[in-house]
C-alpha cells in the first residue's frame, strides 16, 4: 500500500525565539507542510499569541468547526479518525 511522504516542519524555521519550544518539529504531509494557515496557527501556539482565537461554547461547536476543514492541524489525523468512528 502506498504511504504518503511526510516532512518535518521545524518550529525554529517559523519563529526565531519560541515561547514554547516543544515539540521542536511536526511531521506533516507535503500539502500540510506548505499550508500557510497551519503555519499561522503553529506560530500563534508557540508564541502564546492567542488573541485572535475564541473559546467554543460547547463540544458540538468544536466538532462543527473541525468538520468544516478550517483547522488543518487536526484535519489530517484527528477528524478522519473521529468521523470514521461515527
Amino acid at each position: 500500500m502506498y504511504q504518503a511522504k511526510k516532512e518535518k516542519l521545524y518550529i525554529s524555521d517559523l519563529i526565531h525565539d519560541p515561547a514554547m519550544p516543544y515539540p521542536a518539529y511536526y511531521t506533516l504531509s507535503t500539502s500540510l507542510h506548505q499550508n500557510e494557515m497551519l503555519h499561522a496557527a503553529l506560530m500563534a501556539l508557540h508564541s502564546f499569541d492567542l488573541s485572535d482565537y475564541q473559546k467554543a461554547k460547547n463540544h458540538q461547536e468544536i466538532f462543527n468547526m473541525l468538520h468544516s476543514g478550517s483547522f488543518p492541524i487536526f484535519k489530517e489525523k484527528y477528524v478522519s479518525d473521529i468521523l470514521a468512528t461515527k
